[in-house]
């Protein structure tokens, strides 16, 4: 069980630090409970002996996963309000308004657009 724990404490631990590094405060509460059932659920299969070695070595991959920003969102998740999750509030072409001026979704609906827009 202490390997499991440390394993839970170490990944909160980084979890905390990215949270912090990025938005300059901790983690909400629902975020640290999420990664830590996670954490709980590995404690609940390592009270069975035969699979304590597995639960143990899972809690150090989802570790792993944290620090490779790669496993279940409720770890590895940065992804805040707004615009902070690094991606657009608008990306280009999602409502026709990108650099082309939505000449591409237009030449998608069908033959009068396209022919319009080569001048036909």
């Amino acid at each position: 069980m202490r390997g499991l724990t440390l394993a839970w404490a170490v990944g909160l631990g980084i979890f905390t630090w990215r949270e912090a590094q990025i938005y300059r405060k901790p983690p909400v509460p629902g975020r640290i409970l999420g990664g830590s059932l996670v954490f709980a659920a590995l404690a609940l299969l390592a009270e069975y002996e035969p699979a304590r070695r597995a639960a143990v070595l899972a809690a150090w991959a989802f570790d792993v996963a944290i620090v490779f920003k790669a496993g279940p969102a409720a770890l590895v998740s940065t992804a805040g309000f707004g615009t902070q999750s690094g991606l657009p509030s608008n990306p280009a072409g999602a409502s026709g308004s990108g650099q082309d001026g939505g000449a591409t979704q237009k030449q998608h609906r069908g033959g009068g657009a396209t022919q319009r827009q080569h001048g036909g």
